[in-house]
């Protein structure tokens, strides 16, 4: 019969193991795209470790019990404590998918991704378009969680015009290499820290004007690498502010 390990450490548990997001923690049970997952890509089978959450950073340790993907779960439910929110927004451009980009940015702990329609975008989404963008995302986003063990899926957003994402995040900030560097400027406190970047061209005159600039790692920056480059920075600004700097 299959046993879940006892570990003392919560965080090391959640490094170590994939984290899987269910419906109920009470009752959770794989959904097949993740069962295919864990059996197939990643050769799991029964008496394997593996971690199961909501998403929202609770989660419990569990193994898997049966050929078909059974579960035995563990105690204790753990809680991982929430903290400053990242949201980076970006407009997708004609030589990266913009899956890649998200991928990256749920490994690297962004919470809120957004997509930008700008003045100068290229790549533009109709209704019908940007639905199907969005459910193709969110595959993507449960996949990478499930590969870095993130606690917290992020959210997706979009298409949205940075009028729009400048009024939801009000202390947003746009890159561009006229601003000041973003890891030298002043965080809002308890607020989310919020950058966009956006597409091949820049930003219009008139989306310069919505809010603050600032300045990445580097001069200038291909539009996919300063989506990366905003992530890292923004990762690194939460943990400045975690470690009290």
């Amino acid at each position: 019969m299959s046993e879940v390990s006892s570990f003392t450490d919560p965080a090391q548990r959640l490094r170590s193991f994939p984290l899987v997001f269910v419906d109920d923690l009470a009752l959770p049970a794989l959904a097949a795209p993740d069962r295919d997952h864990l059996t197939r890509a990643l050769r799991y089978a029964i008496g394997d470790q593996l971690n199961v959450g909501d998403g929202r950073g609770t989660w419990r340790p569990a193994a898997i019990a049966g050929a078909d993907g059974e579960l035995v779960c563990g105690d204790p439910v753990e809680a991982v404590p929430p903290v400053t929110r990242l949201v980076m927004a970006f407009a997708p451009t004609k030589r990266v998918k913009p899956e890649g980009l998200v991928q990256k940015l749920t490994e690297l702990g962004v919470d809120d991704i957004v997509i930008l329609r700008t003045d100068r975008s290229i790549v533009t989404y109709d209704a019908a378009r940007a639905e199907r963008l969005l459910r193709k995302l969110s595959v993507t986003v449960r996949e990478a969680c499930l590969q870095s063990r993130q606690p917290f899926r992020p959210a997706l957003h979009g298409v949205m015009s940075v009028s729009d994402f400048v009024n939801h995040w009000p202390h947003a900030r746009l890159c561009d290499p006229a601003g000041e560097p973003l890891m030298q400027q002043e965080c809002p406190v308890n607020r989310p820290l919020s950058v966009a970047v956006g597409p091949e061209g820049g930003w219009s005159d008139l989306e310069r004007g919505l809010a603050p600039l600032c300045g990445l790692p580097g001069r200038v920056l291909r539009a996919e690498t300063a989506v990366l480059a905003g992530g890292v920075a923004l990762a690194a600004l939460r943990e400045s502010l975690s470690d009290g700097k």
